[in-house]
């Protein structure tokens, strides 16, 4: 895995957080296109789903979205054709957040060793859009259900709750007692739904059956 120094991912994070930048009036409602940096100079794309009410003087959640296997790539596309992108496109329901669509360049590279990746693409987000840094919550689905496991139980002080979809961990204690003792864990499989809440980490399974 590619780990950053606690210190600097901080760091990084509070620097993105001091001053984002306003979001354009007309980017509200639709999939964005933004670039990060990476400490080796690479500057990989991803999008950012702007919710239709955007305000910019008001601090929003952010969900971020870890794809499977079959969406890596460098199109910048593939990534919002599954999970959460085809149910913002839809406009069914207003969405109430604002959710960032990092994409992976090799489908045979976990997420857990693209923890660079995605960490400078939050910070790029937050540099570029005023993000609630106490509502920030990561999900995936497959590859991206790996990933949300990994890099949440390296650093759960970032995100307030986890969404793995499917997805494994070979490290399961790492998540289920974390070092945060309010983070929420849900963990979605089509069998069942269990569900660690804030400060007791006792997983429960939820009442509403598969995911």
């Amino acid at each position: 895995m590619h780990r950053l120094p606690r210190t600097l991912v901080l760091a990084l994070l509070l620097a993105s957080a001091a001053a984002p930048a306003l979001c354009a009036a007309e980017e509200a409602g639709k999939f964005v296109e933004q670039a990060a940096r990476l400490s080796s100079g690479a500057s990989p794309r991803f999008k950012v789903w702007v919710p239709a009410n955007f305000a910019p003087d008001h601090y929003w959640p952010a969900v971020v979205f870890l794809h499977d296997k079959e969406q890596s790539g460098t199109d910048n596309a593939r990534q919002i054709e599954v999970g959460l992108g085809p149910v913002l496109r839809s406009g069914k329901r207003l969405w109430p957040g604002i959710v960032i669509f990092p994409q992976k360049a090799d489908p045979d590279v976990l997420w857990s060793a693209q923890e660079d990746l995605v960490l400078a693409v939050l910070a790029a987000a937050r540099a570029a859009y005023p993000i609630d840094v106490q509502r920030v919550y990561l999900t995936g689905m497959g590859q991206g259900g790996e990933g949300t496991w990994s890099i949440a139980a390296e650093h759960p002080e970032i995100f307030a709750a986890v969404v793995p979809v499917g997805g494994w961990t070979d490290a399961p204690e790492g998540v289920a007692r974390p070092s945060r003792a309010d983070l929420t864990v849900c963990r979605l499989s089509t069998s069942a739904t269990t569900v660690t809440p804030r400060a007791t980490g006792t997983a429960r399974p939820s009442t509403s059956g598969a995911a």
